[in-house]
């Protein structure tokens, strides 16, 4: 009986302790496309909510973003894979891609690449307020600065909220 008792008490503190440790699912984990973007700023307002393709895959503590941010599909080169300098300029701004860690704090989730298309952004950081419903995330930037400390002057011009919804595997 007096076994049985311990057993029973070894268990159930067991249990009760392994149900604490479990850790709570990070909601913005995962593959996401983009579905929508709105783009605010002094007297107006534009969403597309038939945006270009755009790609963002959060781990545990990593993350990828690859998107195009432009309304327009980009164009592509006169002569296929050789593209003219004019033309590497014109596209430079057609398309974000940045990687790194990132954290979630709240409801802020700021972002820390360590390779980024835009070379002053590699050691930079940039913070979103961000919302998870069920399959849906929405981003909205509020800061990004260069590694070297200087604020994207973007940033006070226009409020840029992304809408993702979650890749079904």
């Amino acid at each position: 009986m007096k076994s049985t008792c311990l057993f029973l008490s070894l268990s159930m503190l067991l249990f009760g302790c392994r149900r604490t440790l479990v850790t709570r699912v990070n909601p913005i984990q995962g593959v996401w496309t983009v579905a929508e973007t709105r783009s605010a700023w002094d007297g107006g307002v534009h969403v597309n909510s038939a945006p270009q393709p755009g790609l963002y895959l959060f781990t545990r503590s990593h993350y990828s973003i690859v998107w195009i941010p432009t309304g327009e599909p980009r164009k592509e080169s006169a002569r296929p894979w050789f593209p003219t300098d004019l033309e590497k300029v014109h596209d430079f701004d057609t398309v974000i891609v940045n990687s790194g860690t990132y954290e979630t704090t709240d409801s802020v989730l700021t972002t820390r690449p360590f390779v980024a298309k835009t070379p002053e952004f590699m050691g930079g950081w940039a913070a979103f307020r961000y919302r998870v419903a069920g399959d849906t995330l929405w981003m909205t930037g509020t800061d990004i600065y260069s590694r070297g400390g200087v604020r994207d002057p973007g940033v006070d011009a226009v409020r840029a909220t992304v809408k993702l919804v979650r890749v079904k595997e």
